[in-house]
């Protein structure tokens, strides 16, 4: 299995078409520190997949 599997935005790469090929998926991910005012937005919308070795 090819360990590169960096993709263009919208673009679905081969390996991870099988879903035996994904250990681990996150969708939409959000990080903030802080409140109100002073709220900072470390992470805004992150999508992760975790491909099997």
């Amino acid at each position: 299995m090819n360990n590169n599997l960096t993709t263009t935005p919208g673009e679905i790469h081969p390996e991870m078409v099988t879903p035996t090929a994904v250990i681990a998926a996150a969708r939409g991910l959000v990080k903030t520190y802080g409140t109100g005012d002073m709220a900072v937005q470390a992470l805004a919308g992150i999508d992760v997949d975790f491909a099997r070795d």
